[in-house]
């Protein structure tokens, strides 16, 4: 049903407005106004946590795909459906919030998100590309992820000033030494 669309209810015909609909819906169930709150108060480690449990979907998912599917066709399309889910929680977020202001993107940003994105896009190509010439999910995964916690320190250290203590190096060198013994056969 689309904007300004009629409905049947109960033999009469009425024309609604589709977008007043589904915010009257959304905001009108309170439990879910109320969980949307929740959600945003709730600690950093909730979204951490969330964001490995989804990342570890998504890359079992590329793994499953890797040899029946083209690595970049397969990058387009999750990048595609990446940003119509992205873009079902903005609208939410729109018509729940009294705010509005939060859409808003600095120019400068703009430049740094649209490289953001593209080193994601070729990220997945990549990815893929791995599996798909055989690499195993346990080690390319595991090479991927500890190669990301080296390549954030450093970053972190070097880009953003952030202090490195003994306990952040042990856990480098942890990753290290576990990348090393995956990999030798």
């Amino acid at each position: 049903m689309g904007y300004g669309q009629n409905r049947e209810e109960d033999g009469k015909t009425q024309k609604i407005n589709i977008h007043k609909y589904i915010t009257v819906c959304i905001i009108s169930n309170r439990s879910a106004t109320i969980l949307l709150r929740e959600i945003e108060i709730m600690h950093w480690l909730f979204y951490c946590l969330l964001t490995i449990l989804l990342y570890g979907l998504h890359d079992v998912i590329l793994k499953h795909l890797a040899g029946s599917t083209n690595a970049t066709v397969a990058s387009i399309i999750i990048n595609i459906s990446a940003s119509a889910g992205i873009l079902i929680f903005l609208a939410i977020k729109y018509f729940c919030s009294a705010n509005r202001n939060f859409v808003k993107i600095a120019p400068f940003s703009f430049y740094w998100l649209v490289l953001a994105g593209l080193c994601l896009g070729l990220a997945t190509i990549t990815f893929m590309k791995s599996f798909s010439l055989g690499g195993e999910f346990s080690i390319v995964i595991s090479m991927v992820y500890s190669g990301i916690i080296v390549a954030s320190l450093l970053i972190g250290y070097f880009l953003f000033k952030e202090s490195i203590n003994i306990t952040k190096l042990l856990g480098i060198a942890f990753s290290v030494i576990g990348i090393i013994l995956l990999v030798r056969k």
